[in-house]
């Protein structure tokens, strides 16, 4: 089994050569934060600080209107994930991120992420790299969401990320398709029927 750094490393990997001086800091810089289960990893109205570095678990980016939750966002193992604008700009957040089940995160604070852009043009091309894929995905899901139907949109979700089916309530992926549960549920009934 793969020790946590293992984990990220192998993810980096994926994304950006870096010879060993770069890999000792990386080490240095990432922290190992342990979350129970919902427990809260940001509150929304808060600066989002950190990047997280999913090692085991999962986490899921909601925000709450009308007394209502909001999925936006799911992360698992191997993931990173992160209230971006916030991160960015530095302004409080709109959404809130919780961690689904237990979880143990490898998080970088900002501060050390920017240290990081400045030692090393490996690293800014880590960052820009990793806000690529996200903004092509979150596109993508957006795309999805306003073109195609609820069942569509759910085999989509299911075909690229199966793990959502196994372990998140129906009440989170609902919300994260833009659906009722009762909906989620007769789609799911459905599409298990038609295999």
């Amino acid at each position: 089994m793969a020790t946590i750094n293992e984990k990220l490393k192998e993810k980096l990997s994926t994304l950006t050569k870096l010879n060993t001086k770069e890999w000792e800091l990386v080490e240095n810089y990432f922290e190992e934060v342990d979350y129970k289960k919902k427990a809260t990893v940001l509150d929304a109205d808060r600066t989002a600080k950190y990047i997280y570095f999913i090692a085991e678990g999962s986490l899921r980016v909601f925000f709450e209107e009308d007394e209502h939750d909001y999925s936006i966002d799911f992360g698992f193992e191997g993931d990173f994930i992160c209230a971006f604008t916030s991160f960015l700009t530095q302004q409080p957040s709109k959404v809130s991120i919780q961690a689904i089940e237990k979880t143990k995160v490898l998080r970088i604070a900002r501060q050390d992420l920017y240290k990081l852009y400045d030692l090393s043009p490996s690293f800014e091309r880590l960052g820009r790299v990793l806000i690529e894929q996200h903004f092509v995905q979150k596109m993508s899901d957006y795309v999805s969401m306003m073109s195609q139907p609820a069942t569509t949109r759910y085999k989509n979700l299911i075909k690229k990320t199966p793990q959502v089916v196994t372990m998140l309530p129906v009440k989170y992926v609902a919300s994260y398709l833009g659906i009722h549960s009762e909906s989620l549920s007769r789609i799911r009934r459905n599409v298990a029927m038609c295999g």
